[in-house]
């Protein structure tokens, strides 16, 4: 009896400094927002101090950006290390970013060393991260340059609503669509409701060649083993099932309406 009792006294114990975390790093962001940032560096220290991920990561960016306190470098990269070693995204995501640009942590950017922070951001679902890791593989900045993984997480980036992201590929998909002479619209093919659509292709047979030609250019490196036509709200829709290298599994739809010469029965 004794022991469930102590069982139950911890958890106790650990929901209420959950909550009390929770409420003091809202209460942070609130200040931080406000431009209250005495009260912001206050809040997120006490909180940082006690091991708090975000709250590190928060305070981090204060000094980085000399919100409430002098800007320090330094200190901020060692907060974004604190919290990026208890896997924090956001953490990770700016310790990466220090170690591109050479900032706070040596005299000399170290792009293997933020690929490794930023990719470890990405895994957890960063889009930011996603997208600046993109830029460096599809560069070659500092890596060997590698088209298929930057792809993947340009991918990644643009459905996590990274803005950058959906530019740079909304730019290569129209280079993509002069090159062969048609128009895309819709979206870019991640559900059916934005499924792409092919504007200006002969027949189904280049309508089919330049689906492919689509996929190449965003998913290299991926093969195609099985088409499926569905049809939804009147539409009829080209399901291209493929698997990528590592055996991954991913579905890009095409709107081809148009190739049967009106709305699906």
């Amino acid at each position: 009896m004794r022991i469930w009792s102590s069982f139950n006294l911890a958890v106790v114990l650990l929901t209420s400094l959950s909550a009390a975390s929770f409420a003091g790093q809202r209460e942070a962001e609130r200040a931080l927002k406000s431009g209250n940032y005495a009260k912001a560096l206050a809040e997120f220290e006490e909180l940082a101090n006690r091991g708090d991920a975000g709250a590190q990561a928060m305070l981090g960016k204060m000094y980085a950006r000399g919100q409430g306190v002098a800007t320090n470098h330094s200190k901020a990269a060692e907060l974004f290390r604190r919290a990026a070693l208890q896997g924090d995204a956001e953490g990770a995501f700016q310790l990466g970013v220090f170690y591109q640009n050479g900032v706070g942590v040596g005299a000399h950017a170290d792009k293997a060393e933020a690929a490794k922070w930023l990719r470890q951001s990405a895994g957890k679902g960063h889009p930011r991260a996603a997208y600046t890791l993109a830029l460096m593989l599809l560069k070659g900045d500092g890596l060997p340059r590698s088209h298929d993984e930057g792809m993947v997480l340009m991918n990644q980036a643009r459905r996590g609503q990274d803005m950058d992201a959906a530019l740079y590929q909304r730019n290569q998909l129209d280079a993509l669509g002069d090159q062969l002479k048609v128009r895309f619209e819709g979206g870019f093919g991640d559900g059916m409701e934005t499924a792409v659509r092919i504007q200006g292709p002969e027949g189904k047979q280049d309508g089919a060649a330049i689906q492919r030609r689509f996929v190449e250019t965003f998913f290299p490196g991926w093969q195609n083993y099985k088409q499926s036509l569905l049809s939804q709200d009147s539409k009829h829709i080209d399901a291209y099932e493929m698997t990528g290298p590592n055996g991954e599994r991913e579905t890009v739809y095409f709107d081809v309406t148009n190739w049967y010469g009106g709305t699906a029965k």
